[in-house]
C-alpha cells in the first residue's frame, strides 16, 4: 500500500517518502483519507502484502525506465561536440509534447529523440504509435527537425518487424539498444552522424 501511495503522489498533492521518517501529522491524515475508502471491511494481511509488493515492483520498473532514458541522454552528450542535448517540451496546437533528448537546448528543434522501452510484444503497437504521434506533432511545428527513436526491445528477431511497421512515418531512423555501454555508445554516435552533428572523437572508456 505504501508503494501505491507513492505512485499517486501527484493525486494526493503531497511529498511522501516511505524511506524517510517521521511522517508529518497533516500528511498522515491525507494518507488515511486516501487509503480508507479503498480498503474493504476485511483484508487478509498476506493479500495486503502481495498488493504492496506488486506496486513496489511497478515503482522500481518505472524508475529503471527513467534511468535508461537518462543513460541515452548522457551518451548523446558524451559524444556531441556541437552542444548539449536535453529533455525539452515543444508546443503544438494539440498540446505540449516532450522529447527525451533534443538539440539544441532552446529555439527551433534540430534533432529530437524519443526513447521507448518495449518490455513485451504487446507494447509493440501502443508504444510505437506514441512515437509516430510525437514525430507527426514535431514536424508540424519544426518541419526541418531530424527525429530518431531509440528502443529497448529484447526480442532481436522482431526488430525488423518494428522497422517495417513504422517505415514512412516520418522517423529518420530507429535504433535498438540494450543497457550495455557499447550499444548505447554506438547508438549515440550513429544519431549524431546521421543528423550531421560533430562528434567529440573521445575514446570509449
Amino acid at each position: 500500500m505504501v508503494a501505491l501511495i507513492e505512485h499517486n503522489e501527484r493525486d494526493l498533492g503531497i511529498d511522501f517518502n516511505s524511506y524517510r521518517t517521521p511522517v508529518r501529522e497533516n500528511t498522515a491524515y491525507a494518507l488515511a483519507g486516501y487509503i480508507k475508502p479503498l480498503l474493504p471491511k476485511e483484508l487478509a494481511v498476506p493479500a495486503l502484502m502481495l498488493l504492496d509488493h506488486f506496486w513496489w515492483v511497478d515503482k522500481e520498473m518505472r524508475a529503471g525506465k527513467g534511468r535508461w532514458e537518462k543513460e541515452v541522454l548522457r551518451h548523446l552528450n558524451s559524444y556531441s561536440a556541437d552542444g548539449p542535448f536535453k529533455k525539452r517540451k515543444f508546443k503544438h496546437p494539440g498540446g505540449a509534447f516532450e522529447l527525451d533528448a533534443a538539440f539544441p537546448e532552446t529555439g527551433p528543434v534540430r534533432v529530437g529523440v524519443d526513447v521507448k522501452r518495449f518490455e513485451s510484444p504487446r507494447d509493440f503497437h501502443k508504444r510505437g504509435d506514441e512515437i509516430t504521434q510525437k514525430v507527426s506533432r514535431l514536424r508540424d511545428v519544426h518541419p526541418d527537425a531530424h527525429f530518431y527513436a531509440v528502443i529497448y526491445y529484447p526480442f532481436p528477431s522482431s526488430h525488423d518487424a518494428v522497422r517495417s511497421r513504422y517505415r514512412d512515418q516520418g522517423i529518420d531512423e530507429i535504433f535498438f539498444a540494450d543497457e550495455t555501454e557499447s550499444t548505447l555508445s554506438d547508438v549515440a554516435e550513429a544519431i549524431l552522424r546521421h543528423a550531421g552533428l560533430t562528434l567529440t572523437g573521445r575514446p570509449r572508456g
